[in-house]
């Protein structure tokens, strides 16, 4: 948006996650001064795979980012391959079904057509690796010439208090800045609520979550060809808590899971969605999962555990020149 008298606000933005650097590129698309503010030497971003749906793809393409350069599989190239992994035809194809497994036994029970999501929606419905997509919105926001000047980042800037009516940031190095706008896009437990007078009050969800990835090389090596060439949506479960959902990402060389459980299973009690964990305890929290997954997640890399939580409605999520994004004014984590 534009201030009433059409001069570019000079915008500071708290947080350089998926959030925050989207909302960094549309503020430089409108034309103003944008400088993003993150707490460590860089964000790092992390996780699995990420579905992104076809009104979201018609913002990246807005923006200008390089949506083919982040390996979205709707966009791949569909490898086959013989029983001796020889690759023996290459065929281009969108991300176009969903399908619904026993959880016991691996059987298809469902098996839903989503190739009409380009005709119906516009877009196609687009699986990302979070780091591939966060790295093109890295490159919108900082590096890449487009419309608009381009945004400013300073790393090692962690936010500690905030005056949202007169748009004052105090960061812990002792640097004060001051901002016509600012986006605090600081994550679950942002500081910067606080500072606009939301005390959030949340409690553990019911569910918890792994999340984790394996490579396709390592797929193809266990012989479970079917699920590098399915290119689809898959779960098991999900009637109760228990669920997993598999994805493919970075032009199907990579199958993201996410492993729903029941709080109770372990009673996590240490904060926070980057605790790593072990193939073996992620493969014991699903005893009578299809023996093929649970093969897949004995060989599953960048495992980690992540505690749910459900919030409170906040009274507002603006104040003054200040306004919450992402989880930072997220309801159900």
């Amino acid at each position: 948006m534009q201030s009433s008298s059409n001069k570019p606000l000079n915008v500071a933005i708290i947080g350089a996650g998926l959030g925050g650097l989207s909302a960094a590129i549309a503020l430089r698309r409108q034309g103003h001064q944008v400088t993003v503010y993150e707490r460590y030497d860089f964000a790092g971003e992390v996780g699995a795979s990420l579905g992104v749906t076809p009104n979201c793809i018609k913002l990246l393409e807005q923006w200008g980012v390089d949506i083919p350069a982040a390996k979205p599989v709707s966009i791949m190239h569909m490898k086959h391959f013989t029983s001796n992994g020889l690759l023996t035809a290459v065929n281009k194809v969108d991300y176009s079904k969903f399908i619904v497994h026993n959880w016991e036994t691996g059987e298809i029970k469902i098996t839903a057509d989503w190739s009409d999501y380009k005709s119906r929606f516009g877009r196609a419905y687009k699986c990302f690796h979070r780091i591939d997509l966060h790295r093109q919105l890295q490159i919108s926001a900082f590096e890449k010439a487009g419309e608009g000047p381009a945004c400013i980042l300073k790393v090692n800037h962690k936010a500690v208090e905030m005056d949202p009516e007169a748009g004052i940031i105090k960061f812990e190095n002792a640097e004060t800045v001051t901002a016509d706008l600012i986006v605090a896009a600081d994550g679950i437990r942002s500081q910067s609520r606080i500072s606009m007078g939301i005390a959030p009050k949340f409690q553990m969800s019911s569910s918890c979550c792994y999340r984790s990835i394996v490579r396709a090389n390592t797929v193809r090596s266990l012989g479970l060809y079917e699920f590098l060439d399915n290119y689809a949506l898959e779960y098991w479960g999900g009637h109760g808590i228990n669920k997993i959902v598999m994805s493919p990402c970075s032009d199907g060389e990579t199958l993201g899971f996410y492993c729903f459980y029941p709080t109770t299973h372990n009673d996590l009690r240490e904060d926070g969605w980057n605790i790593s964990a072990t193939p073996e305890q992620l493969t014991d929290t699903f005893p009578t999962l299809d023996p093929r997954v649970k093969t897949l997640m004995l060989h599953a890399e960048d495992i980690k555990m992540w505690r749910l939580y459900v919030h409170e409605p906040y009274p507002y999520w603006a104040k003054g020149k200040a306004c919450l994004l992402g989880d930072a004014e997220q309801l159900i984590q």
